[in-house]
């Protein structure tokens, strides 16, 4: 194997992490807003379904490993009690 070979591999790598990361950022993202517009007020039933979604989506893109940002995520869907709006 040549060092260009060796380079070629390691930039496709490192495309491929990068757009992992970066779709999984815009997961977050997306949850972290349904949750301060819309799932801070909706009922138990309707927060479950949208975690599991999410869940999922974390799943097949294979970016579980944020587990902190996961457990983050589960709290404020779950435990968290939200200020009511003045």
């Amino acid at each position: 194997m040549t060092e260009a070979d060796i380079l070629s591999v390691r930039n496709e790598l490192t495309d491929m992490v990068i757009s992992i990361v970066s779709v999984s950022f815009g997961m977050v993202s997306a949850y972290i807003v349904g949750l301060w517009l819309f799932l801070k007020r909706a009922p138990l039933v309707l927060r479950a379904l949208s975690f599991i979604v999410f869940s999922f989506g974390l799943a097949f893109m294979g970016a579980i490993a944020f587990l902190a940002i996961y457990f983050a995520l589960f709290v404020l869907t779950f435990l968290y009690r939200w200020p009511d709006e003045t």
